[in-house]
């Protein structure tokens, strides 16, 4: 009997992928160039930079005109030292920050400050107006009508002078008591035309006739008119009569007093 064997046949298998295959079929390469927009754009920007760093070496972004109006009492280069302006690069000038040393200055009242190109400041005040020198412990101050004293700086004309005796020391942007500012301007709108005013606590307001005897004038402000009617009338019946007198007090001008 005979046997036959049989050889296995191995099935091949076949496996599918999911790649395709690559072709390689070659294509154009086309480079895009750069439109007129972005062209333009480039250029904007190079200009820009060009001018900042043409502004960085030009003196005439550092020595500026600088035009102030509204100034009377501090005077130009005090201004611009406030402020640091002095040979400062406009890029770097910042308005509000110099307004606000400014009005840190007790003489002004009000600041505004623009910067502008070509390069320029404009500066705008409001100054203080004095209206009396005010001279305490040998020192002089100027004195406006909302009573605040300032450093006296030069000479002005038409303020009245007024001697303080009391020995108080004073500094600017110190105020004076509003009862005897009140009557300082009252004495200073009257326009007294001789003599030297002094002021002391407990007095008030004494003029120094030319003579030099004193007329005590006290401290009310609404007095203050018929007070100085009331020396003048008693000044000129002593002077009349040749009488020379030791001081005069019309604090009470309906009852004025002198002693010779």
């Amino acid at each position: 009997m005979r046997i036959i064997t049989r050889k296995r046949r191995r099935r091949r298998r076949t496996y599918r992928t999911g790649v395709r295959g690559i072709s390689l079929v070659p294509s154009r390469i086309s480079i895009k160039r750069p439109t007129l927009d972005k062209m333009a754009a480039l250029g904007v920007i190079f200009g820009v930079v060009i001018f900042f760093v043409y502004s960085g070496f030009s003196w005439a972004f550092y020595n500026y005109p600088i035009e102030i109006e509204g100034d009377k009492l501090l005077g130009e280069e005090a201004i611009k030292e406030r402020c640091g302006l002095e040979y400062y690069h406009i890029f770097f000038v910042n308005s509000k920050k110099c307004e606000r040393k400014l009005l840190k200055m007790v003489e002004i009242k009000k600041a505004h400050v623009s910067v502008s190109f070509p390069a320029r400041i404009r500066i705008y005040l409001e100054e203080r107006e004095p209206v009396i020198e005010w001279v305490s412990g040998g020192k002089r101050f100027w004195l406006d009508e909302e009573g605040v004293f300032m450093e006296y700086r030069h000479p002005l004309p038409n303020l009245l002078l007024i001697v303080d005796e009391s020995g108080t020391l004073i500094r600017p942007g110190d105020r004076l008591h509003r009862m005897t500012l009140e009557a300082a301007l009252q004495l200073r709108n009257l326009g007294i035309s001789e003599g030297e005013i002094h002021y002391h606590p407990d007095e008030g307001f004494i003029l120094i006739n030319p003579s030099g005897y004193p007329v005590f004038l006290g401290i009310d402000a609404s007095l203050m008119e018929a007070r100085l009617e009331a020396y003048i009338r008693l000044r000129d019946y002593l002077r009349v009569r040749g009488i020379n007198p030791r001081y005069i007090d019309v604090r009470s001008p309906e009852a004025p007093v002198y002693s010779f």
